[in-house]
């Protein structure tokens, strides 16, 4: 893996991926990367590590970007034209993660509940189970070379 224009060096998070948590491709192509930046759960992000603050998101096929806010418990869109816009705020999205679109127009959001595994709330385990899976419906379908 190359990071930049020079090989990756794992001592150097600006040349180099640390957690890759998601990749999606957008209508025209671009792969999209969220790094959370740390090194494993429940370890803090290396110094430059971080390349967006969030979690997942889902692109649709006209280029909006669904990005999971796990900390305001919300789905937050960015439009093409860089307008963003809360879509949904619930305090059940703990923890939104692994999202897709469908072909139907539903944007599908898994609440993982992430913070509440030991890894990430001090050895602890307070997940409530059944973890939920949540599907809204957006009107919007997922790029046509993405998962139907």
């Amino acid at each position: 893996m190359r990071g930049g224009t020079r090989p990756a060096d794992d001592h150097d998070p600006v040349g180099a991926f640390v957690c890759v948590n998601g990749l999606r491709t957008g209508p025209d192509g671009r792969l999209w990367v969220v790094d959370a930046g740390a090194p494993g759960i429940g370890l803090p992000a290396v110094a430059g590590g971080a390349r967006l603050i969030a979690i997942d998101l889902a692109i649709d096929a006209a280029g909006t970007i669904y990005l999971s806010d796990v900390e305001q418990r919300r789905i937050l869109t960015i439009t093409p034209d860089r307008q963003v816009d809360t879509l949904v705020a619930d305090p059940r999205l703990i923890w939104g993660d692994a999202m897709w679109i469908d072909g139907s127009g539903h944007l599908w959001i898994p609440a993982a509940q992430l913070n509440r595994t030991p890894g990430l709330a001090g050895g602890a385990r307070s997940v409530d189970y059944p973890v939920w899976i949540y599907k809204l419906k957006i009107d919007a379908t997922p790029p046509t070379h993405d998962h139907p």
